[in-house]
């Protein structure tokens, strides 16, 4: 966390989005609060992947790919929380013409 200058201290950055995580996960798991604890887990891959997945800062070509590849699989995880909250909050992903 220090080599991505986290603005807060590594200690409370590291508490802080381990706690929305494992809450969001815990969530998930238990099946309580489900729409909940998928927000807590877009709220921790909105939030950390743009600051540590910065692959377009690279200049070394495997470590650019790397990262690119961890943003990526960040942001899959990342549309496939907001499809399961759509789902979990009753929305219909149908459309209708």
């Amino acid at each position: 966390m220090r080599h991505q200058k986290v603005p807060l201290p590594p200690v409370l950055a590291v508490a802080g989005s381990g706690f929305l995580i494992l809450l969001g996960g815990l969530g998930v798991i238990l099946g309580t609060y489900v729409d909940v604890s998928l927000l807590l887990i877009a709220i921790f891959l909105f939030g950390v992947t743009p600051k540590m997945q910065q692959f377009w800062k690279e200049t070394d070509p495997n470590r650019k790919m790397m990262k690119m590849q961890q943003f990526l699989k960040n942001m899959a995880l990342l549309g496939a929380t907001l499809a399961l909250y759509a789902l979990s909050s009753g929305w219909s992903l149908t459309l209708n013409f």
